[in-house]
C-alpha cells in the first residue's frame, strides 16, 4: 500500500508530539525521522519476536500493537497494548541482546522503522546520543516494574483497577486516553483472573458510573475515584 506525504507527516508529528521522542532534542527527532522507513502494516502482522537478535527500531506513529512477553511459556498472554506515540526495539541496538517480547499490530499501523545500521551509524557520529536512547530502555523498564507490581495485587477489583488505568493512560504515558478497544476477556487475562471474576469486577464498576462498557471497549469516566479505589 502506498503511502503519502501527508500520511508520513501527520504520523510524524504523533512521535514528535508525545512519547518518547517529543522528551528528545529537535535534533535528534530530526535525526531518527530522517532514518526512519515508513511502512504501512495490516492489523495481525508480527514485527519483532522474542528472541531476535536485530531488526532496528519501530515508532508506531498511527494505530496499534500487542505486547507479549517472551521470557516463558508459548500461550501467555498480551501484557500491554502499546498505542501511537509508541517506540519499541532498542534492546538490541543498545546491547545487542535478543528481544524479550514479541510485537504485532493489534489494527492497522503506520510505522517507522530505523533500521539497525542507520541506529549504529548514527550514534558513532553522535556518542553523545546514547543516553537519548537509554531513556526509551528506561520507560520500557518502568512500565515493566509497574506491570509486574499490578499482577501482585492480590485482591481482584484493585488489581482489575490497575490494570485498566495503566493502560488507558492514567498511570503511564503522556495523556490519558480514557478509552480503549480491549474485550473484557482479554482484560481479564492481562490481569490473571477469570472472564467470570472481571466481568463482575467491571459491572460493579460501570453500575457506580466508574467505567462504561461497550462492545469490545472499556471507557474511564471517573480515573480519580478508580485510583482511590486502588490506593485503598
Amino acid at each position: 500500500m502506498k503511502i503519502s506525504a501527508a500520511d508520513i507527516a501527520e504520523a510524524s508529528a504523533v512521535l514528535r508530539a508525545g512519547g518518547w521522542l517529543s522528551r528528545t532534542p529537535a535534533a535528534f527527532q530530526d535525526a531518527i525521522l530522517e532514518r526512519s522507513i515508513w511502512h504501512h502494516i495490516e492489523a495481525g502482522a508480527a514485527l519483532t519476536h522474542g528472541g531476535d537478535r536485530e531488526g532496528g527500531m519501530y515508532g508506531i506513529g498511527q494505530g496499534s500493537v500487542d505486547v507479549t512477553p517472551a521470557t516463558g511459556p508459548a500461550d501467555l498472554p498480551v501484557v500491554h497494548i502499546g498505542r501511537a506515540p509508541y517506540w519499541f526495539g532498542i534492546l538490541p541496538v543498545v546491547s545487542h541482546a535478543p528481544r524479550a517480547v514479541s510485537i504485532a499490530t493489534r489494527s492497522d499501523c503506520l510505522a517507522a522503522v530505523v533500521p539497525q545500521p542507520a541506529l549504529d551509524a548514527l550514534l558513532a557520529a553522535h556518542p553523545e546520543w546514547w543516553q537519548l536512547l537509554a531513556m526509551q530502555a528506561l520507560e520500557h523498564f518502568s512500565l515493566a516494574a509497574q506491570t509486574t507490581s499490578d499482577l501482585l495485587i492480590p485482591d481482584t477489583r484493585r488489581r482489575c483497577i490497575a490494570v485498566l488505568l495503566r493502560e488507558t493512560g492514567h498511570r503511564v504515558g503522556d495523556v490519558p486516553r480514557p478509552q480503549i478497544d480491549i474485550g473484557q476477556d482479554e482484560l481479564a487475562a492481562m490481569a490473571n483472573m477469570s472472564r467470570q471474576t472481571a466481568s463482575t469486577v467491571l459491572r460493579g464498576l460501570a453500575a457506580h458510573g466508574l467505567i462504561e462498557i461497550g462492545y469490545r471497549t472499556l471507557t474511564v469516566r471517573d480515573a480519580p475515584q478508580l485510583q482511590a479505589l486502588l490506593d485503598g
